[in-house]
C-alpha cells in the first residue's frame, strides 16, 4: 500500500512516519502535533521507503518497529547506517518497553510507545526541536585523548566524556577505540568486540555504509568503533584508514572521541594530527609533568599546534607539587584537576562504566568539560576548551 499523504506545515521540517501500511492508528493526534511544531509530515510504507527517502531532505523519521521486531530492529541498523545523521524515532506497543534497548542499539534516536500519547509524542518533538538544526549545521568534531603515561585513566576519560557530550548535545557521539592492541573501550563497556575497525581495514573503500556495519551501538548513544579483538588484526589498521573513518565521523557524529594508544605509533600520530583538540592526560608528578612536556614538543614537530593541546591532570593524594609552578612550565595558565574516583574501577570491572559516572566526583568534573565543549565547539578559532571552562586566557 503506497501513501504518500502531506499533512502538518507543508514548508515546515520534512518528517516521515513508516509503517505496515503508511498512516498508523492515531494519525489524527500526530498531524496535529506536526503541525504545532511546524513539521511537513508524510507517511509510507516499509515497501516504499527505499523511494520515499529520496523525496524531500528529510530530518525527522519515525518508525513503527512493534509488528515484527527483528525485521524492525534490522531496518533501523540500515536506516542509520545510509543516513547516519538523521534523527529517528522507533515505536513499538506499550508491552514491547523491553524493545527501547535494543531500539537504542540499533540506531534509533528517541523511543515512542504506541498506540501514541500527547504528552510523550510532545516531549520528543521538543527534544528533536531543540537540536535538529543545531547538530544538522555544525560540522563534527574530534577530540583525541592521548595518556602521558599508562595507569592515568585516559581510556575512563574518553568514555565518560563521550558519554556525556552524547547526552547533552542530544544527538549520537562516536567513541573510536585506536589502543588496538588493548582494546580498554570494550573491556570497560562489556562489549564482546565483534564489530570493530578490522572491518575498514580491509574495505576497498570506506564510506558511511561501511563505517555504519562497523559500528557497535550503546544504549548511551554512543556509537563505538572498537579496537580489534586480536592482536594479529591490529597490524592490518593503517593510517588512512584511520583518517578517513575520522574524517566519515565528522560528517556522521557531532562529536567523536578517541582514545589513542600510548605508545606514538603511525596511527596514533595520524589520530592526533585529524583530531580538533587534544586533551592530553596526565598526574600531578615530576615524571608526568617531564612525559607532558615532552610529548607537546614532539608532536609539535608532527606539525600539531600547541595551542590545540589542553593538558588536565590526575589528582595525587601527596605529590608537594604546586600546580601553579606545573601551568608555568607546559605554558598554560589553567591546568584543571580530575579527582580520584574510588568507584571508578568496581564500575569497569561490571562493565558499567557510564552508569555509574554521573553521579561520581569524576563524572561530575567531566560532565563540566562536555557542557563548556557543547557549547561553541563548531567555531574553528573558537576560545580553547580551558579558557571556556574557568574563564582564563594564556600565558
Amino acid at each position: 500500500m503506497q501513501v504518500h499523504a502531506t499533512m502538518g506545515n507543508k514548508s515546515g521540517t520534512p518528517f516521515l512516519w513508516v509503517g505496515p501500511n503508511g498512516v498508523p492508528e492515531g494519525n489524527d493526534l500526530l498531524e496535529r502535533s506536526a503541525g504545532e511544531f511546524d513539521l511537513a509530515l508524510s507517511y509510507c510504507s516499509y515497501d516504499d521507503l527505499a523511494a520515499k527517502l529520496g523525496s524531500a531532505p528529510w530530518k525527522l523519521v519515525a518508525m513503527d518497529i512493534g509488528g515484527a521486531p527483528e525485521q524492525g530492529l534490522e531496518r533501523l541498523k540500515v536506516l542509520r547506517r545510509e543516513r547516519p545523521r538523521l534523527c529517528i524515532f522507533a515505536a513499538a506497543g506499550k508491552d514491547s518497553l523491553e524493545m527501547l534497548p535494543l531500539a537504542l542499539r540499533s540506531g534509533a534516536s528517541d523511543f515512542l510507545s504506541l498506540p501514541l500519547s500527547t504528552t510523550e509524542l510532545n516531549k520528543a518533538l521538543i527534544r528533536f526541536s531543540q537540536h535538529a538544526e543545531e547538530v544538522a549545521e555544525v560540522e563534527g568534531e574530534v577530540i583525541a585523548i592521548y595518556g602521558a603515561r599508562v595507569g592515568l585513566g585516559a581510556t575512563t576519560l574518553a568514555i565518560t566524556l563521550a558519554a556525556e557530550l552524547a547526552r547533552i548535545s542530544g544527538s549520537d557521539a562516536g567513541l573510536v577505540d585506536l589502543d588496538l592492541f588493548r582494546g580498554d573501550v570494550s573491556a570497560c563497556l562489556g562489549l564482546d568486540g565483534g564489530n570493530s575497525i578490522t572491518a575498514l581495514a580491509g574495505s576497498a573503500e570506506i564510506d558511511q555504509s561501511s563505517l555504519g556495519r562497523a559500528l557497535e551501538r550503546h544504549a548511551s548513544g554512543l556509537a563505538i568503533l572498537q579496537a580489534p579483538p586480536a592482536f594479529e588484526q591490529a597490524e592490518a589498521v593503517t593510517r588512512e584508514s584511520v583518517v578517513r573513518a575520522l574524517q566519515l565521523f565528522k560528517a556522521r557524529c557531532r562529536f567523536t572521541v578517541v582514545d589513542t594508544a600510548r605508545l606514538l605509533t603511525e596511527v596514533s600520530i595520524a589520530a592526533l594530527q585529524e583530531a580538533d583538540r587534544v586533551i592530553l592526560l596526565t598526574d600531578l608528578s615530576i615524571p608526568g609533568v617531564r612525559a607532558a612536556q615532552r610529548v607537546i614538543d614532539l608532536l609539535a614537530r608532527y606539525d600539531l599546534d600547541p595551542e590545540r593541546i589542553e593538558v588536565v591532570m590526575t589528582e595525587l593524594e601527596k605529590s608537594g607539587i604546586k600546580i601553579e609552578e606545573v601551568s608555568k612550565a607546559l605554558g598554560k595558565k589553567s591546568i584543571p584537576m580530575l579527582p580520584r574516583d574510588p568507584n571508578v574501577g568496581a564500575a569497569t570491572n561490571a562493565g558499567n562504566l557510564i552508569a555509574n559516572s554521573r553521579n561520581s566526583a569524576l563524572g561530575a568534573m567531566v560532565a563540566g568539560m562536555a557542557r563548556a565543549l557543547s557549547g561553541d565547539a563548531a567555531r574553528p578559532n573558537g576560545p580553547p576548551l580551558l579558557k571556556r571552562l574557568f574563564g582564563l586566557g594564556r600565558s
